[in-house]
């Protein structure tokens, strides 16, 4: 599991490691570059002063060379006689180039200096070895502060980090605490700008999820307020039939039993079709896919064709419509149709007529219904999406008589909540035949471009 709390300390830490690694090797380049440059002065400045010999001198012979023990001393005269040298602990080359210059020895680089004094060469020179051990101990003289300025500042920038984080620990405590039919917005009052959107979205979610478990409570309340008729008239229904006292009367039991069934089979279907339409449950993981709007529209008239000819209904398709394509999942699409087709029957009277059409309008994939009937005035046309709600109307009862069976308000609110998932919009107007025109604007998608191309 990735903490941030772990990786902002670990980049810290990394940070300032690199730092101060960094710029200890460039203290420790400097003092290098000063330390050479000061032995190379004290090499010239001890050549320069020692005394030259006339004769050979006897090997380490003593020489006040201010506890110098690092250094060695060689002095040649001008036939290549070596004079005096020093120790016996390093070998000094035999020739040397005046001036400085670095040799190489069996005992490691030297760096000498070579003068001509009176005739006699005098030669100093110091083991680079040397010169790096007293490069690096002044080096780490110089590096301890700032390897003790490390240790503190990664101190700091866990204290720093914690001090950071704080806020996201406040509000998991908030949410933490919380039941689960807390949904109340947390407060961002205090909290960095850099939590303040995170915060803002969250609380948008908590009022979705409020206003979702508000509908679903809404829709359980009224679902069960709906169920509650209908299972009561079959109760009715199974004592009258259990009191029928001839045939006749039991036939007529039986009849008025079968419909109750088929009008509460047909409302706890409408109730479950509604369910699935709900944000969060299987329909929302569907896939959409190319439909054509058309083909789906030829089939629902197929469909209901039967049941409009049965009550003196003239249910037709425009002939002669160009295939539209839409991104969408087919089932729901054709509940859709299907429901706004059935609504359109159901309030149309006998001999009235109903038409589909589905097409293009403007480069936008459009689904539109017209039937004869009533129609619904305008201060209803946005309450009839409300579930089971109904236009009170003395006409609307005959003509549910008239189709079979009364609706149970879920059509609408079934096709609406279809649309918002396809990013549609469902309009109600008038139509030319006198009753409703159900209008369903689809989004314009690139299949639809490909088309009218």
């Amino acid at each position: 599991m990735r903490s941030i709390r772990r990786n902002l300390t670990t980049a810290m830490l990394a940070a300032i490691v690199l730092a101060v690694a960094l710029t200890a090797g460039f203290v420790y380049r400097d003092i290098r570059s000063r330390t050479d440059d000061l032995l190379d002065a004290q090499l010239r400045q001890l050549v320069l002063t020692v005394p030259a010999p006339r004769s050979p001198m006897l090997y380490d012979s003593p020489f006040d060379r201010n506890g110098q023990e690092d250094i060695v001393i060689q002095m040649w005269d001008e036939r290549g006689v070596r004079l005096y040298h020093s120790t016996r602990r390093w070998r000094m080359p035999r020739l040397a180039q005046l001036g400085f210059a670095t040799v190489e020895t069996p005992d490691g680089p030297l760096r000498v200096y070579s003068a001509l004094r009176d005739g006699v060469v005098v030669q100093a020179a110091q083991p680079i070895a040397v010169r790096r051990e007293v490069a690096a101990g002044m080096a780490a003289r110089q590096v301890l502060p700032l390897a003790l300025l490390g240790v503190a500042l990664a101190i700091l920038a866990g204290v720093i980090v914690s001090r950071g984080l704080a806020p996201l620990g406040a509000v998991r405590r908030a949410l933490a605490h919380r039941t689960p039919g807390s949904l109340q917005p947390l407060d961002a009052h205090d909290l960095p700008d850099e939590l303040q959107p995170v915060v803002g979205e969250m609380n948008a979610l908590l009022q979705r999820l409020d206003r979702a478990i508000g509908e679903q409570r809404s829709f359980v309340a009224d679902a069960a307020h709906e169920l509650r008729t209908p299972l009561t008239a079959l109760q009715l229904q199974i004592g009258a039939l259990s009191a029928a006292r001839d045939e006749r009367e039991r036939t007529e039991g039986l009849t008025a039993l079968r419909e109750g069934v088929a009008r509460m089979n047909a409302l706890v279907g409408q109730l479950l079709t509604l369910a699935r339409q709900e944000p969060g449950v299987g329909a929302d993981t569907r896939q959409f896919e190319p439909v054509d709007l058309v083909e789906l529209a030829r089939s629902a008239v197929v469909e209901f064709a039967t049941i409009a000819h049965r009550h003196g209904i003239d249910l037709g398709l425009a002939e002669k419509l160009d295939p539209v394509s839409v991104e969408a999942d087919a089932a729901a699409l054709r509940t859709l149709i299907s429901n706004l087709i059935g609504n359109a029957l159901r309030y149309t009277p006998a001999g009235g007529r109903v038409d589909v059409w589905a097409g293009l309008l403007d480069e936008v994939p459009v689904l539109r219904i017209d039937d004869s009937g009533p129609g619904i005035a305008a201060e209803h046309r946005d309450r009839v999406f409300d579930r089971f709600y109904r236009v009170p109307s003395d006409e609307t009862v005959e003509l549910h008589s008239a189709f079979g069976s009364a609706g149970s308000g879920l059509g609408l609110s079934i096709v609406r909540r279809i649309a918002e998932r396809h990013h549609a919009r469902v309009e109600l107007g008038d139509s030319p035949q006198g009753g409703l025109r159900a209008t369903v604007r689809f989004q314009r998608s690139e299949t639809t471009r490909s088309q009218r191309a």
